[in-house]
């Protein structure tokens, strides 16, 4: 046994680090750029990400992250959603971004990054982390509330 475990253990649950990060929901013509983890146990699809380094702001830091992941580089980012999470004794603030690309050429610069791929909205994976599945789903709720607000008569935004 490893007393890495232990030790790593006991420094989240009497230190609580405060973690600050950042995700990245990429999309461009209906479709969704998600990443798998080459570190990760798992094989679940998530969104580009990263931490937030010393004095950085959360924009300049999604901008970093979305190029040293898959080499898009963009300008601007508009921010969906700040998610705070106190799961396995940590404390995570996780600012999520979206970014609307015009072309759907990437290249995978960082080496924790085993694949990517575009998934059109219609069709995404089962298996996503739960950072990418809520990020997809306060897109999806905005997206229908824009119709509902757009077009009041139209019976988009109609429960039956």
């Amino acid at each position: 046994m490893s007393l890495f475990g232990p030790f790593r253990r006991w420094y989240w649950r009497y230190l609580r680090p405060e973690i600050h990060g950042v995700a990245c929901l990429i999309e461009c013509e209906g479709s969704i750029l998600m990443i798998r983890h080459s570190l990760s146990r798992k094989t679940a699809w998530t969104l580009p990400s990263g931490n937030i380094e010393k004095d950085e702001d959360p924009l300049d830091a999604v901008i970093r992250a979305t190029y040293d992941q898959v080499g898009i580089e963009v300008d601007d980012a508009r921010e969906i959603d700040t998610v705070f999470s106190s799961r396995r004794q940590k404390q995570d603030t996780l600012h999520c971004f979206l970014i609307h690309v015009e072309d759907l050429a990437f290249q995978i610069h960082d080496d924790l990054v085993e694949d990517a791929k575009w998934f059109p909205v219609t069709h995404l994976p089962e298996y996503m982390s739960l950072v990418a599945r809520a990020a997809i789903d306060r897109i999806r709720f905005e997206t229908l509330s824009d119709a509902c607000h757009e077009n009041p008569n139209e019976g988009v935004c109609q429960v039956k």
